[in-house]
């Protein structure tokens, strides 16, 4: 059909653009690989945001307290990951 790949959802961008102009803070939990989620942020001329809990982070060895059979969704893992990667990103941000 001549659009790119990967298309948005409809009514994302702009879903995404408005939690900008909000206290709510959006973060992705993927099965799919950091770069690639952060390329189709860029390709739909969106931010990334910082919080992307990808495989590659939940096979990397900042998982290694996590039990293997517990990385996966929907498995608890990558929402444990998601909140201790959020809790460093504003101690980072609050310096």
């Amino acid at each position: 059909n001549g659009n790119q790949w990967p298309e948005a959802c409809e009514g994302f961008p702009e879903f995404y653009r408005e939690l900008g102009n909000t206290d709510i803070r959006f973060g992705v939990i993927s099965s799919g690989h950091h770069k690639f989620i952060r390329q189709c942020f860029e390709l739909w001329g969106l931010e990334a945001p910082e919080l992307i809990i990808s495989d590659d982070i939940m096979r990397s060895p900042s998982a290694s307290h996590i039990p293997r059979e517990e990385r996966t969704k929907p498995s608890v893992g990558p929402f444990r990951m998601a909140v201790e990667q959020d809790r460093t990103i504003k101690k980072t941000n609050s310096v």
